[in-house]
């Protein structure tokens, strides 16, 4: 473990200390100009008026609330060292401040989960997560100088040079998002490179967004490594949230740093162990624009079992989707990684899909790239996609390349018909 007295304390010591972390949260909070008018109207005064118990009677932060607020505590301007964030709704950018220590403890939360995936001192790590304003990039960066580790600090380059490096460097660790590596898969099986044979790779560590079992067993058979899934948002720190340790049985959430709930979306109250509704996030030891009960719109569950690894804060399940991403087919609620899970257990598909969904929601095709699919092939895969979603679905063939790729993230699942982009691909559906 990166730090085994933290993520081993007992839970009424770690209580305590989510308490004081609170309260001083609190205090911090009701001298913003953004923040002291809606706690005052609870009739909070100090943070001593709260406790772990209360918490459920402060107001949620939602993501407009972060993309409307760049402005920081003026007590903190002069200590701001670095700015990142992600891209906001219609393109904003959600701009998140970072002091010197913010830094420090970015780094070492994501030490903290490298380590439960297995970097040591002793890795040699290609770094292909963005540079830049994406918080993924220079996270893990200062997480792997935490650990000791060798880093290759290699971001999103030319794919042949990447390649060529994690090859003649004997990389044995690959860190990106998950649709990074499908790229780099794709680029391997094209140029006929098998990397079990000519590459060092062991260990994933893939986060900045969902992905499959089916989808993680895809890149651990074709890359030849063992993937871990790593859990983090800007508006609350970025990566270093929760990460998967050895044992891959749900993500441990650093809850000395982050006050987790998990909440049923419609109604706000918590759910039980087991039980999956939206993740809510308090930062307790971020200085610069920290954030109370933050919804981040991911789905998930939360159990408190004492994993085999010892780490005794509280896993969430891998994200089952984002309440954003979902659509309704016929009435039944539907989210991509569903049908993903579907496309990437099938070998007649290559993964890449898209949704054209009828105008009123009543029917949706799913094209999928294939190098070629007969018609029994294809039933197959309706059958699946009925049996997974609960709803009849048709499933249709396109070219291999057809669908716009993203080198970071995956681009659009859900497309409406109708509009210019579904008609031009329903022109090259083979029904």
């Amino acid at each position: 473990m990166f730090d085994e007295m933290m993520e081993t304390l007992n839970r009424e010591r770690l209580r305590n200390l989510q308490l004081s972390r609170l309260r001083n949260l609190i205090d911090r909070l009701l001298v913003s100009p953004n923040d002291r008018p809606r706690l005052r109207s609870l009739g909070l005064t100090s943070g001593e008026d709260v406790d772990l118990n209360t918490l459920k009677r402060l107001p949620f932060t939602t993501k407009d609330d972060v993309v409307d607020r760049y402005q920081v505590a003026e007590t903190l301007v002069d200590e701001i060292v670095e700015w990142h964030g992600s891209s906001g709704t219609g393109g904003r950018e959600t701009l998140i401040p970072y002091t010197r220590r913010d830094i420090k403890t970015w780094g070492a939360l994501c030490a903290r989960l490298l380590v439960s995936a297995g970097i040591s001192e002793k890795s040699i790590v290609a770094n292909a997560y963005g540079y830049g304003l994406f918080t993924g990039g220079l996270g893990y960066h200062y997480g792997l100088g935490c650990v000791g580790a060798s880093v290759v600090p290699l971001g999103l380059g030319p794919m042949a040079r990447l390649v060529r490096l994690m090859r003649d460097m004997q990389i044995d660790t690959l860190a990106c998002t998950p649709t990074y590596a499908s790229r780099i898969l794709e680029y391997l099986k094209v140029t006929g490179m098998d990397p079990r044979e000519s590459m060092n790779l062991c260990v994933g560590v893939f986060g900045a967004e969902t992905f499959s079992e089916e989808m993680r067993g895809a890149l651990e058979t074709g890359l030849g490594l063992c993937a871990f899934d790593l859990y983090g948002l800007s508006e609350v720190t970025g990566p270093g949230v929760a990460g998967e340790c050895r044992e891959r049985a749900g993500l441990h959430v650093n809850e000395d740093h982050f006050l987790l709930e998990v909440i049923d979306p419609t109604t706000g109250k918590e759910c039980a162990d087991g039980v999956t509704g939206e993740v809510v996030l308090t930062t307790l030891s971020k200085e610069a624009k920290p954030v109370l009960r933050y919804r981040t719109g991911d789905l998930a569950s939360v159990s408190h079992h004492l994993c085999p690894c010892r780490r005794t804060f509280a896993r969430i399940s891998r994200i089952q989707g984002r309440l954003d991403d979902m659509v309704i087919i016929n009435g039944v609620n539907i989210f991509p990684r569903d049908i993903e899970e579907v496309v990437f257990a099938s070998p007649h598909l290559s993964g890449e899909f898209i949704v054209v969904l009828s105008e009123h929601g009543s029917r949706a095709v799913v094209a999928c790239e294939s190098a070629g699919m007969d018609r029994e092939a294809r039933y197959e895969v309706e059958a699946a996609l009925a049996a997974r979603l609960g709803i009849a679905v048709r499933a249709a063939t396109i070219p291999q390349g057809s669908l716009e790729r993203g080198d970071m993230k995956r681009g659009r699942r859900v497309i409406t018909a109708g509009t210019p982009e579904a008609s031009s691909l329903l022109n090259q559906l083979e029904l």
